[in-house]
C-alpha cells in the first residue's frame, strides 16, 4: 500500500532509520541535492554533516568534504561540521569520534 502524499507539503521526509540507509546508499548524494536547497537550505546543514560523516567513516573523502563545505558555506558557525571538516583534515580516524560522541552522550544522560 502506498503512503498518501500531501502535495502542498510534498512527500514525507524519511524517519531517521530510513535516512541513514538513504545517506549510506548511492543515492544519498541525490537525495541531498533535491532536499537541501531553498526553500530548506537551514535544515541542510545537520543533513549534509550526516552524509560527510557516513562518507568519511566509508572512506570517501571527496563526498565527505565537498558536503561539509556546503554545509560551512551555509552556516560557517555549526561546530559538528567544523569538527569532522578539520578532523578529515588531520586524518583522524572517524571511529574515533565516533567514540567521543558516544562518551559525551553517555556522560550527559548519566547527568540527567
Amino acid at each position: 500500500m502506498r503512503r498518501r502524499q500531501h502535495h502542498h507539503l510534498g512527500p514525507r521526509p524519511p524517519g531517521p532509520d530510513r535516512l541513514c540507509q538513504l545517506l549510506a546508499s548511492e543515492d544519498g548524494g541525490a537525495y541531498l541535492v533535491r532536499h537541501c536547497a531553498a526553500p530548506y537550505t537551514e535544515a541542510a546543514v545537520p543533513a549534509l554533516t550526516l552524509f560527510a560523516f557516513v562518507a568519511w567513516r566509508q572512506q570517501d573523502l571527496i563526498s565527505a568534504r565537498l558536503a561539509l563545505r556546503q554545509a560551512l558555506i551555509t552556516d560557517p558557525d555549526y561546530e559538528l561540521a567544523t569538527g569532522i571538516h578539520l578532523a578529515t583534515i588531520d586524518r583522524e580516524d572517524p571511529r574515533e569520534l565516533l567514540a567521543v560522541a558516544r562518551q559525551a552522550r553517555a556522560e550527559r544522560l548519566a547527568g540527567l
